[in-house]
């Protein structure tokens, strides 16, 4: 069931925290702020791991290295947890932040969920909204929505000042 509008929406919430963080990144890098944004290079590694998660979707490049190397597709995504895990873990004041931290939990329940979907039901799908849906790329699609929701959050305070406002650098 790859190909639908199911991994389309999954891949396009990925892209929009991939934009998100390419806009900080952007921010960094050409110093619009008044106080220097921290980590330029943790955004931009956020905003290139994202990508290469919606273009993975897109392009089903798990399923194909899995079958080239030979094991479950799920190592693979595997390897994207761990690089994601190990990215949050260079900015850990920012993970364990409260709005932060419960959507890192919604997205890390929705990609466990989604895998043992996979593996119990292979392609079981329901009917909701008169639209069948893959239980998998149901998850997916909620997963990437809530990853792409944490990486919003620690936008949102990269950007705010000390008085709670957003700054304005046109001043």
């Amino acid at each position: 069931m790859e190909s639908e509008l199911g991994d389309f929406i999954t891949a396009l919430n990925f892209i929009f925290g991939s934009f998100v963080a390419y806009f900080i990144f952007i921010l960094c890098t050409l110093k619009l702020k008044t106080k220097p944004l921290n980590k330029p290079l943790w955004w931009w590694s956020m905003c290139l791991l994202l990508a290469l998660l919606a273009f993975d979707e897109l392009y089903m490049i798990h399923e194909y290295l899995g079958s080239q190397m030979g094991f479950k597709d799920t190592l693979i995504f595997l390897f994207y947890g761990v690089l994601l895990g190990v990215l949050l873990l260079f900015n850990l004041k920012e993970t364990f932040t409260k709005n932060t931290f419960f959507f890192l939990v919604l997205f890390t329940v929705c990609t466990i969920f989604s895998q043992v979907a996979d593996f119990l039901y292979t392609e079981g799908t329901v009917v909701l909204l008169g639209r069948v849906i893959s239980y998998e790329q149901f998850l997916e699609s909620f997963g990437a929505l809530f990853l792409s929701c944490a990486v919003v959050t620690i936008a949102i305070r990269e950007l705010i000042n000390k008085d709670g406002h957003i700054d304005d650098t046109s001043q």
